[in-house]
């Protein structure tokens, strides 16, 4: 079987906010993505140990279920509306596609979380 080749790059953008307030606000969207991916990784991390130990099937981790946790998070962190719903959810999309990819790495073949054949998820 051919060897797989990784290739890693790397991006870098620099932020000219124009004003102090831009880069303050820029500054506090960051940290507000930043927060809502640490609590919703932390919720699902326990969530998936809580079924490993019961013998259940493991929590969803798509982006869909991700969404509903992140808006009871909203709901419930009173400086959280503050910043654009969109932009600090969206995070949470990156999180589903690690989750899977990580699924995949365990599980290369059979179901996947949510019963679906992890095969179908492999790209070619």
């Amino acid at each position: 079987m051919p060897e797989t080749v990784s290739a890693y790059r790397n991006i870098t953008y620099r932020l000219l906010p124009g004003s102090r307030s831009n880069a303050k606000h820029l500054a506090g969207l960051a940290g507000a993505c930043r927060f809502v991916w640490n609590a919703i990784l932390a919720e699902q991390s326990e969530a998936y140990k809580k079924a490993k130990e019961a013998g259940e099937k493991p929590p969803s981790v798509s982006f869909f279920s991700l969404g509903k946790r992140f808006t009871a998070l909203h709901r419930t962190v009173e400086w959280l509306p503050e910043y654009s719903f969109g932009v600090v959810r969206y995070p949470l999309k990156y999180q589903a596609e690690a989750a899977c990819h990580s699924l995949l790495a365990e599980n290369p073949v059979g179901a996947g979380w949510n019963g679906y054949n992890v095969q179908i998820l492999r790209s070619s």
